[in-house]
């Protein structure tokens, strides 16, 4: 990790990757539901709507299951190029073909090849980003970056426009990845050290209260999102235009604040954005107001898409598969918004509205789970294992000295075997299962963590601690 100001190499690579994709990510889902609406067919119109998003759903569980089905280097390649193509292929379909119906299968075809991409994506953003104090800064500068640009484009770009650009960007996405600074796509992540079933409990626990949190919040958002564009007064005003850049200051305030020493903090201003995007829609908006409440409205929203999208990217190189939990936001979010906005929407915006006392109970009751289970859990994405390697290592030990480095799991497992045994290069590539040239990649990334410049130096440093 970089201790100055500036960022390092590596850092803008992966911020760059990341800020890209979440542009992609968005020109993806604008032109493909503008598709939806132009071509409905004999299908369901709100079927039409939310079949892309479970469709993208899938793309990101397939990144997993491609994970546990290819091993060698090549094979993980050559499936990242055959998403590329799947998705350019996809791409050129809408812009040189009328029919609805091939129109309609390059809508799932992208929305799946996307997702896959996404999960590889937030992986390798994951693990890069694992042990480094400025995570928070990274992911907010990432997401306010690919709104100010999406903002750009969507305006003067056709949809032929955006499906170029899009193929374009998920083209660079592929290359990044593969001439990527670190093998992430190739080698698959060794597990903590010395993991204590203490601290397997509280990952455990951290996921489960992630989830249930992400619930309560899509029971909010979905309910507020139904309120303002039921109020978008017949289409005279936009939804998605100027008023969303205020979810810039969202992204970056949130990014600074999980950075901090104290999770509190953090914890405490999402808190605040969701009581106060609970009491939003309960104010008297006017068409004069409309659109300074829904640039406040986006600002709440922005708190919401940090969160989850921090939480897991941060407790997923604590798990087993870090390739399933580190985008789980995406998919569980899309999820849960399509089955609860269709749910709302068949129960109908009268027995919604029947009352405003109902209305406000609605959120109380939410507000209040909300506010139980992050005290209960102590949210902290970022929990370390600090029993791990203890009980059978002296308090003296090279995993204890090494707890006091930004260090990743597998930086840690290395530097280890690197302190404690005589073992060449080669032996601990063997005992580790990875490649020698890993080995040399992380001793240098341990080395310039540690302040020191060899493995004789990294050893007499942990000599004279």
């Amino acid at each position: 990790m970089s201790t100055t100001s500036s960022f390092s190499k590596k850092e803008l690579s992966y911020i760059v990757l990341f800020t890209v994709f979440l542009l992609a990510y968005m020109i993806v889902l604008a032109v493909t539901d503008k598709i939806v609406q132009v071509n409905e067919v004999s299908f369901s119109t709100l079927l039409m709507h939310y079949l892309p998003g479970l469709t993208r759903i899938l793309g990101f569980l397939s990144f997993r299951l491609s994970r546990r089905l290819i091993r060698k280097p090549k094979g993980r390649k050559l499936t990242l190029v055959a998403i590329a193509l799947i998705f350019l292929a996809s791409a050129v379909i809408p812009i040189t073909v009328s029919a609805a119906i091939p129109v309609l299968i390059s809508v799932f075809t992208l929305s799946f090849s996307l997702g896959h991409l996404g999960g590889l994506v937030y992986y390798c953003v994951s693990v890069a980003f694992s042990a480094d104090r400025r995570k928070g800064r990274f992911i907010g500068i990432a997401c306010s970056a690919s709104i100010l640009f999406q903002f750009f484009l969507s305006g003067s770009f056709s949809v032929s426009a955006q499906l170029i650009t899009a193929a374009i960007l998920f083209i660079f996405i592929s290359y990044l990845i593969i001439k990527s600074p670190s093998d992430y796509i190739l080698e698959d992540p060794l597990p903590y050290t010395g993991e204590s079933r203490e601290f397997a409990h509280n990952v455990r626990l951290q996921l489960t209260g992630i989830i249930v949190i992400v619930f309560i919040c899509m029971l909010l958002a979905c309910r507020t999102d139904i309120e303002f564009v039921s109020m978008s007064f017949d289409g005279s005003l936009n939804i998605y235009s100027y008023p969303r850049l205020v979810m810039i200051a969202g992204y970056l305030l949130m990014g600074f604040c999980a950075d901090l020493t104290s999770p509190k903090t953090c914890n405490s201003v999402f808190f605040s954005g969701v009581l106060l995007s609970a009491v939003l829609v309960l104010m008297p908006i006017s068409g004069g107001s409309y659109t300074f409440f829904l640039g406040l409205y986006y600002f709440f929203i922005s708190l919401y898409i940090f969160f989850y999208t921090y939480s897991f990217i941060s407790v997923a190189p604590r798990t087993g598969a870090p390739e399933l939990w580190a985008s789980m936001g995406r998919p569980l979010s899309d999820f849960l918004v399509s089955t609860i906005s269709l749910i709302m929407l068949r129960i109908g915006s009268e027995r919604l509205d029947s009352s405003p006392i109902g209305y406000g109970v609605y959120y109380l009751i939410l507000l209040i789970a909300l506010y139980l289970i992050m005290t209960f859990i102590k949210l902290n994405p970022n929990l370390t294992d600090n029993h791990a390697s203890r009980a059978v290592d002296s308090p003296r030990s090279a995993a204890d000295w090494l707890d006091g480095f930004p260090l990743t799991p597998r930086e840690r497992d290395v530097a280890c075997m690197l302190i404690e045994t005589d073992a060449p290069i080669k032996a601990v590539a063997a005992s580790l299962r990875i490649s020698e040239r890993s080995v040399y990649r992380y001793s240098a990334s341990i080395y310039e963590k540690t302040g020191t410049d060899n493995r004789t130096g990294l050893i007499k440093a942990y000599m004279s601690r």
